[in-house]
């Protein structure tokens, strides 16, 4: 939030600026230098509204306070919240193709149940909008388009018979449902989407499934 002020015009010479926030002394603010006009106070919350005022120092003492300027801290459009932190997943399988197991679900069938708990990591710092995003700590990203995330994550390699493993990549497509701020960082409460999954192992058809899935941040 940028706040600005002008020198005022009559009085002694000023010596410096003295800036309050909702009625104290904002940290960082209370000997400004007399050139100053201009503070960025990037100490504040989304969803917030905040009260200003200005008071000049001088060699005589302080003014009084200036008149109030009231600010308020607007909400982003939820397609731009950050992926990142842990959900509660709640997974239910849409399609199932020779998959002993599926994202912790075992011999999933259409329309069995599970619960899981995923964890992304925003690759971007808190307080920028919304940046690709990793799961689980494993290779790939999901990248935001609007309210939707979507990618390929290498996840664990799928077992074969006879110890062999091959790459089982889960592709992404999640939908932002709602997003909360959490102090000045805007982040994805909820989403909803699908995952799957296919692999082919040596000398067998592929092995494929789908998830239909919802998350609440926890």
């Amino acid at each position: 939030m940028q706040v600005t002020w002008t020198a005022p015009s009559d009085g002694g010479e000023v010596t410096g600026y003295r800036v309050q926030r909702d009625g104290e002394p904002l940290p960082g603010a209370d000997a400004l230098d007399p050139a100053t006009l201009v503070l960025v106070d990037d100490s504040v919350d989304l969803g917030r509204t905040y009260t200003y005022r200005v008071i000049a120092i001088g060699e005589e003492g302080s003014s009084p306070p200036s008149l109030e300027a009231t600010a308020e801290i607007g909400l982003p459009a939820a397609g731009l919240a950050q992926l990142d932190g842990v959900y509660d997943v709640r997974l239910k399988v849409r399609s199932a193709r020779s998959l002993a197991a599926m994202l912790g679900i075992d011999q999933p069938v259409p329309g069995k149940r599970g619960t899981d708990q995923w964890t992304f990591d925003s690759m971007c710092s808190p307080q920028d909008v919304a940046c690709p995003t990793t799961w689980e700590a494993q290779e790939g990203a999901l990248r935001p388009e609007e309210r939707h995330w979507r990618g390929s994550i290498a996840g664990p390699d799928a077992r074969c018979g006879g110890g062999t493993k091959v790459p089982a990549p889960i592709a992404f497509d999640l939908r932002t449902v709602d997003a909360a701020a959490e102090g000045s960082i805007w982040l994805v409460r909820s989403f909803t989407g699908t995952v799957s999954i296919r692999f082919v192992c040596p000398g067998f058809e592929p092995s494929s499934g789908t998830l239909e899935v919802t998350g609440i941040r926890g």
